[in-house]
């Protein structure tokens, strides 16, 4: 395997030098300081076991500092912003459990999320999913209409959830190639 400063050199689909490897986590090279990212996961398992070429996009990965409460971000500063684009706004909504700061640029793209608090998972995995799909917020209600929408936490149990796309890769697998 090729490695460089500090990580494991892989292509687009997370494949190593050997064609055969695959590698997902921190030491990967580039790599944002993400954690265990389970998209990421979810996303190799899928590519090893079914030959599938699905990318990683790093500007939606997660970096979550465990804190009590804990801190997440998602893709861009508000700073990092302003230097690209002069009209980035910033949509803010404080809670009783915690804060929640989306960054968008001048025409609603959405640039960053980050949030403190307890219970802030799901409203941050709505806006990494509207961030995604490229959906615009340029005003207000549609800033709260995102928050509202029901989404996965992002603090899964990664064993539950590795041997159940282990699993589901497997028979898909075995599906194929009947």
């Amino acid at each position: 395997m090729t490695y460089k400063e500090g990580g494991v050199v892989t292509d687009s689909w997370m494949r190593t030098s050997c064609s055969h490897i695959y590698a997902v986590g921190t030491l990967v090279h580039g790599r944002p300081d993400c954690g265990v990212w389970l998209e990421e996961v979810r996303r190799v398992t899928m590519n090893a076991l079914l030959g599938t070429k699905h990318r990683i996009d790093y500007s939606i990965a997660p970096r979550i500092v465990k804190t009590d409460p804990p801190l997440v971000a998602v893709g861009m500063s508000e700073e990092q912003v302003q230097q690209v684009d002069d009209g980035a706004q910033v949509w803010r909504e404080q809670r009783m459990t915690g804060l929640i700061k989306l960054i968008t640029r001048r025409d609603g793209e959405i640039a960053g999320i980050h949030a403190v608090g307890t219970e802030v998972d799901g409203p941050v995995e709505a806006l990494r999913q509207a961030k995604r799909n490229r959906v615009y917020v340029d005003r207000p209600e549609r800033f709260h209409q995102l928050l509202q929408q029901k989404r996965t936490s992002l603090f899964h149990s990664l064993p539950v959830w590795w041997g159940d796309w282990v699993d589901k890769g497997i028979r898909a697998y075995v599906r194929l190639r009947r």
